[in-house]
């Protein structure tokens, strides 16, 4: 999770487990990606996440991803 990226903002914790987006399944780090990347910057989402043994559903804004930093050789 990036600090202060979309996620965090909606109000995804640390040690949050996300078990949904926009009611899809999320089985793996892949399908979570495949499940973001199809989304436009901007629209709006909802997370299913577990946290304390509670299932908690979060609104979070879809943000953009940044651009990898290059690495300096």
């Amino acid at each position: 999770m990036l600090k202060t990226g979309p996620a965090e903002k909606g109000g995804v914790k640390p040690g949050d487990l996300l078990k949904e987006v926009n009611g899809q399944p999320i089985k793996d780090v892949r399908s979570l990606l495949d499940t973001v990347a199809a989304l436009s910057p901007g629209s709006d989402a909802r997370l299913t996440i577990e946290r304390n043994n509670s299932t908690l559903a979060i609104p979070v804004q879809i943000g953009k991803r940044p651009q990898p930093k290059e690495t300096k050789k």
